[in-house]
C-alpha cells in the first residue's frame, strides 16, 4: 500500500507490513544527469543533488515510521483500556484523549504510559465512570 506525503509516494508497505522507502531515481534531476538549470551539480550547490534527494526521502521515511509507531501504541492503549474497562474502542479512545488533555500530555505519550503500566488504569477507569445513582426517597 503506498504512503503519500505532500502528494508524492514516500513509502510502501511490504507484505509483512513494514514501511519501505520508495526512492524514484528519476525524481531527482541530478541523479539522472539533468540539472534543470545552469550550474546544477556544482560543488557546494547540492540543492538538487542525489544525496540531497536521498536525505529528503530518508527524512520522509523517518516521519512515516514515527507516525506508524505512534498509531500502533495508540491502538495498544485503546485495547488495554477497552479490555480492563469493558469499553468499546470509541469509548476507550475518548477516555485516552480525555486523560491526555487532563494531564497536558501528548496523546502518544499518554498511550505509552498506559501500555507501559505507569498509569493506574483502575484509577483512570473508576474516575471516568459515572457515579452510581444515589438513594431516592
Amino acid at each position: 500500500m503506498p504512503r503519500r506525503l505532500r502528494g508524492a509516494v514516500a513509502a510502501a508497505r511490504t507484505a509483512d507490513r513494514r514501511a519501505e522507502p520508495v526512492l524514484h531515481p528519476g525524481r531527482c534531476a541530478v541523479a539522472r544527469g539533468r540539472g534543470g538549470r545552469a550550474g546544477a551539480g556544482r560543488r557546494g550547490d547540492d540543492r538538487n543533488s542525489a544525496s540531497t534527494c536521498v536525505a529528503r526521502h530518508e527524512s520522509i521515511n523517518e516521519q512515516l515510521q514515527s507516525a506508524l509507531n505512534s498509531r500502533i501504541i495508540l491502538e495498544q492503549a485503546k485495547g488495554v483500556l477497552a479490555e480492563r474497562g469493558g469499553l468499546d474502542m470509541e469509548q476507550a479512545f475518548i477516555m485516552l484523549r480525555t486523560y491526555a488533555r487532563n494531564t497536558n500530555t501528548r496523546l502518544a505519550e499518554a498511550a505509552r504510559a498506559i501500555v507501559d503500566g505507569t498509569v493506574d488504569t483502575k484509577g483512570l477507569l473508576s474516575a471516568a465512570q459515572p457515579d452510581p445513582p444515589g438513594p431516592t426517597g
